[in-house]
C-alpha cells in the first residue's frame, strides 16, 4: 500500500487530518499512523479513505498505477462537466485517442 498517496490526497484536498478522520470516523493519531506507514488501514477503511479523498477505488491497495487512476478521475470529472452540445465532439476525440493507443500496442 503506498501511504503517501493519503497524505498527498488529503493536502490537494485542503482538508486536515482532523477532517478526514471524521469523515471515515478515525482519530487524528490513527490517519497520522496510515500518512506515515506505521499502521495498514483495513480494506474497508482504505475504500472510506478513497471515497474522502475522491481517489479511484483500488489506488490505496495498489490495483493500478496512481497517476492513471487519478488521471481518469480527472477527465470524468471535466467530461461530466462539459455542456451536452460538446459531447459528441468529445466522444469523437476519445474514441479517436483509444485507436491510437490500440495502434500504437500493436507495433
Amino acid at each position: 500500500m503506498n501511504f503517501r498517496i493519503i497524505q498527498e490526497a488529503r493536502k490537494a484536498q485542503k482538508i486536515s487530518r482532523r477532517e478526514l478522520g471524521e469523515k471515515i470516523n478515525r482519530s487524528i493519531h490513527t490517519i497520522k499512523k496510515y500518512e506515515l506507514g506505521e499502521n495498514t488501514p483495513p480494506d474497508h477503511i482504505a475504500h472510506k479513505i478513497e471515497i474522502a479523498l475522491d481517489l479511484p477505488i483500488g489506488t490505496l491497495k495498489g490495483n493500478a498505477s496512481h497517476e492513471l487512476l487519478c488521471t481518469m478521475k480527472r477527465l470524468q470529472n471535466e467530461l461530466s462537466a462539459l455542456p451536452e452540445d460538446l459531447a459528441p465532439a468529445s466522444i469523437q476525440l476519445l474514441e479517436s485517442m483509444i485507436e491510437f493507443i490500440r495502434k500504437a500496442k500493436t507495433r
